[in-house]
Parts: structure tokens; C-alpha cells; sequence
């Protein structure tokens, strides 16, 4: 005997009427411009997509306030430590963490060390 119902399968978009469907368009729409504000709004606060490079000076042999003036003169943030060195004297540097010549993005750090004389 035949069934007097016919199966008919479970398909959201089709049991959904011409309103719902509109709004929930609307409301993935609403979504995807949400997002983008957002995404936009970050890129913009962090100095947009690009930074500008900039060329690594050589600092390595200068006295400690030369070599952060020169950094600084570079766009670069110095970080300086201290550390002995028999073949440099005192207050001066004697390395540096990026290559001179090489290339960097402004704001990076560059790390040098100053040496406080040869080890005891």
C-alpha cells in the first residue's frame, strides 16, 4: 500500500518566507560593513598597511650618546645594554643587533651594546 503523505525534506530556505529571507540578507549585510568598519578602524590606528623603511646606521666604535642620537636620527628606538669587551674601551659600542645597511621599518628596536671596560 502506498503512503498518503509525500516526503517532502527539511530545507530552511524553502520553509522560510520572502520577509525572513529579506531581513536575514539585511542582516548579514549589516554584518559584513560592521566588519569591514572594524578591520578599517585597526588598520588605521596602527599606522595604516605600510610603514616606512629606513637604513640602519653603523653605531659600532661611537661613544654611548652618539650612537643613541644617531639611532634615534634614523627612526629607530635604541635599546642599550652594557656589557665588558677587552678590545673596546669604556663607553663605547662594540655591537649592534641589525647590520649596518641593512634595512628596518621605523619604530624598530636596535639593540647595542656598550662596554664597561674589559672583564675582571
Amino acid at each position: 500500500m502506498r503512503p498518503t503523505y509525500r516526503y517532502r525534506p527539511h530545507c530552511p530556505l524553502v520553509d522560510r518566507s520572502l520577509p525572513q529571507m529579506l531581513m536575514a540578507h539585511a542582516l548579514m549585510l549589516v554584518r559584513a560593513v560592521a566588519f569591514l568598519a572594524v578591520f578599517l578602524a585597526l588598520v588605521a590606528a596602527c599606522g595604516g598597511t605600510e610603514s616606512s623603511t629606513v637604513v640602519v646606521p653603523l653605531v659600532v666604535g661611537l661613544r654611548e650618546p652618539l650612537a643613541t642620537q644617531v639611532t634615534e636620527q634614523a627612526g629607530l628606538k635604541p635599546a642599550i645594554t652594557y656589557g665588558p669587551d677587552s678590545d673596546t674601551p669604556q663607553g663605547f659600542v662594540y655591537w649592534q643587533s641589525i647590520r649596518e645597511g641593512s634595512t628596518a621599518h621605523e619604530g624598530d628596536m636596535l639593540t647595542i651594546r656598550v662596554s664597561t671596560g674589559p672583564p675582571t
